[in-house]
């Protein structure tokens, strides 16, 4: 069962993000950029089966698994003239020619990192372990 809850949860994260990114017009010039904050910094593990990995550095995400879904979406925003990612209060926003949209949100807990769909922390939550 919670399997079910986590492989849910995962579904509907990454169908948000993949939204959120169709929703963007590309371009051909360099996107507004990414810059991860520290805390995220690392390489963190949903446990279960496989290898479900994503990690953060400054300005780039690589993911396996399951969450690949996170570098397709940062690479494309990171790529996409007009659009950028900015952090704050727990939230990644998604910023296209100035209108602001949450993404995603998330929390760290010494080495626990958890990531949701906006507002749904307490309901439908990712939890990660820093490796």
């Amino acid at each position: 069962m919670k399997n079910t809850i986590k492989i849910i949860g995962i579904i509907a994260i990454v169908s948000i993000i993949g939204f959120a990114m169709t929703a963007c017009e590309e371009d051909d010039g360099v996107g507004g950029g990414v810059n991860i904050p520290s805390e995220l910094h690392g390489t963190w593990e949903l446990e279960g089966p496989g290898d479900n990995t994503i990690t953060f550095t400054k300005t780039t995400v690589k993911a396996t698994g399951m969450l690949a879904g996170f570098q397709t979406s940062f690479d494309a925003v990171k790529d996409t003239k007009g659009v950028k990612v900015t952090f704050k209060n727990g939230e990644a926003i998604l910023v296209v020619d100035g209108t602001e949209t949450p993404w995603f949100d998330y929390e760290v807990t010494g080495s626990t990192l958890k990531i949701s769909a906006p507002g749904m922390m307490q309901i439908a939550a990712l939890e990660l372990t820093k490796k």
